[in-house]
């Protein structure tokens, strides 16, 4: 028999804003919220999953990389100041051949940086180099509250949408019934212990709420705990994608509140065309 604490925990594997394939996944209603049936959801979350990746440290050297301290000369100038922290350097040639999310450009580098001022949507700033980067590590890195560049594992796996996501509120049937265990079978990554970095795919949310909207919100300058869906942002809000998901990390030194994660999203024809500094950040914690 499955608990339910079980299938939480499965169901919050979540982390594409919707199927990379077909039609689009609907965001949910915060006025439209229901209940389902275990097949039905079933039937959902087969409709719904989507690649995304899993990033792990690895010993192994890769270009993709934890904490570099890198400065990409010529390109963009490195954030400075106190608690500027250096995140993650992606070579996306690394995502593409891991399988990752294909709304990505094929070539190029990210670099993540994060700043302290929790809640900001600006909280991570995201730099795209459209070619290798040359990369130089300065005597002024030094200072910085980083670590030096660890390896990268990149695996793919089936991303599920948790209830949040599809805006149910309750799941109704047999704790028995076959479609309880196809549900835990149903993600390609079983385990949910330890950090969860994760590029693409749905977020694991810590809280409720819409985080699709959220942004929607942040971008037209709306106060999100008072605005309502309206038809034309729940339609805005399906372009959308979950770049990355960064858990707290005691083995990096990233503490975001109490056990948090910084959601980073960015919409669609904005990754396509590299304009990746138009991200926006959803903080959440404990």
């Amino acid at each position: 028999m499955i608990s339910w604490a079980s299938f939480g925990l499965i169901i919050l594997m979540a982390v594409g804003l919707r199927l990379l394939l077909g039609a689009p996944t609907p965001v949910p209603q915060r006025d439209d919220r229901r209940a389902i049936s275990v097949d039905e959801l079933l039937v959902e979350i087969r409709a719904r999953q989507t690649d995304a990746l899993l990033m792990e440290a690895s010993p192994s050297t890769t270009l993709s990389k934890f904490g570099d301290r890198s400065v990409m000369r010529g390109r963009v100038r490195a954030p400075h100041g106190s608690g500027m922290i250096s995140l993650l350097r992606i070579d996306l040639g690394e995502v593409c051949a891991a399988g990752g999310p294909r709304w990505l450009p094929d070539e190029g580098v990210l670099h993540a940086f994060a700043n302290d001022r929790f809640g900001a949507t600006d909280q991570v700033s995201v730099f795209f180099s459209p070619a290798h980067p040359t990369v130089e590590q300065s005597e002024a890195d030094v200072g910085w509250e980083s670590h030096t560049g660890l390896g990268m594992k990149l695996t793919r796996f089936n991303s599920l949408p948790s209830l949040e996501w599809m805006g149910f509120d309750d799941v109704h049937g047999a704790p028995d019934s076959p479609a309880w265990q196809d549900l835990t079978t149903l993600a390609g990554v079983t385990s949910v212990g330890g950090a969860r970095h994760l590029l693409g795919g749905y977020p694991e949310e810590i809280q409720p709420g819409c985080l699709a909207a959220e942004c929607e919100f942040a971008i037209r300058g709306l106060d999100a705990s008072s605005t309502e869906v309206s038809p034309d942002i729940h339609d805005a809000c399906r372009s959308w994608r979950m770049l990355f998901q960064i858990d707290s990390d005691e083995s990096r030194g990233w503490r975001w509140g109490d056990g948090g994660r910084l959601y980073v999203f960015i919409r669609e024809e904005d990754a396509r065309c590299g304009a990746f500094d138009r991200t926006v950040t959803i903080f959440q914690t404990h």
